[in-house]
């Protein structure tokens, strides 16, 4: 989520699709009864009746008439809340949590898509019981009737439902899933200085011919190699497995740890070439980027497109 789309949400009024929360929930150091407040709000956004994703702003304060205020929170971490939930439901239940910068202040965020319904606990948890379905309904969370239970799966037994995508990490080489998870082996290579690296080839000025050769051929070997060798490639796959088309898939991928250095592929130093013109006519402007990276304070997000 960018700045914009936080600022439009921020004019909004709590329902179906939003929620402000001053303080962050206590999930760390708190209770079952505490955790379940949690849980209950992203359950309760997940079975509401709705046609756009949901939000939960957390260090946001809501002010009737006006655009909420903006306190700021702590983070908790996406992966930990994921593995809390998804092991409590029935099924996986689609959302993602990141820390969004706003105004000096840094907002969480948590997003959850539409998708196919009912969720509800397997077993009773701090103020939860299980097998129950909680839904959003405006501003409060109520409990869905069974007949609004019978619409959600027939909906879902209609046909009409969500795509179903299957994640996995990819092997770029052969083309393939990985079976398991990806290993990657580091190569960090020391270069001359610059004054230290000759020339190559011949330089004719502004004159180009097709043959000339790129005369910095060494040196722009030696920042790819400085930049680039270090590195390796991930590649992820996303599979439909639904016969319902999926349209605008984003995958994110979140880095936690501090000293890891991610970049898209334009934003790597180019692979040398050894002639001049072909050098000339490379350029990254014209080579379109699906892949964002976003730093944020505690790591860096990929967003692919």
């Amino acid at each position: 989520m960018d700045a914009n789309q936080l600022s439009t949400l921020l004019w909004q009024s709590e329902s179906e699709t939003l929620d402000f929360k001053r303080d962050q929930y206590p999930f760390d150091s708190g209770t079952d009864d505490d955790r379940s407040e949690l849980l209950k709000d992203i359950l309760a956004f997940a079975n509401a009746w709705r046609t756009s994703d949901a939000h939960i702003l957390i260090g946001v304060q809501e002010v009737k008439g006006s655009r909420a205020a903006v306190t700021g929170a702590q983070h908790l971490l996406n992966r930990t809340l994921q593995t809390f939930v998804q092991s409590k439901v029935n099924r996986p239940i689609t959302f993602f949590y990141e820390p969004v910068d706003f105004e000096g202040k840094s907002i969480g965020v948590v997003t959850i898509p539409v998708q196919d319904r009912p969720f509800f606990l397997t077993k009773n948890f701090g103020r939860l019981k299980s097998e129950t379905v909680y839904i959003r309904r405006g501003d409060i969370t109520s409990t869905a009737s069974p007949d609004e239970v019978a619409q959600m799966g027939a909906k879902l037994e209609s046909g009409r439902a969500q795509p179903v995508l299957e994640f996995a990490f990819a092997d770029l080489e052969k083309r393939s899933k990985l079976e398991s998870h990806p290993v990657f082996r580091m190569l960090c290579l020391d270069v001359p200085e610059d004054a230290e690296i000759p020339g190559y080839g011949n330089n004719y000025g502004l004159v180009v011919r097709i043959n000339d050769e790129n005369e910095d051929f060494y040196s722009d070997l030696a920042v790819y190699l400085r930049d680039v060798a270090h590195m390796q490639a991930l590649g992820v796959t996303v599979a439909n497995t639904s016969r319902v088309n999926a349209q605008q898939v984003v995958v994110r991928l979140g880095f936690e740890q501090p000293d890891v250095e991610v970049k898209s592929s334009g934003g790597r130093a180019a692979e040398p070439v050894k002639e001049r013109l072909m050098k000339m006519m490379r350029s990254d402007a014209f080579m379109r980027s699906d892949v964002s990276v976003i730093p944020h304070e505690r790591g860096i997000e990929v967003q692919i497109e």
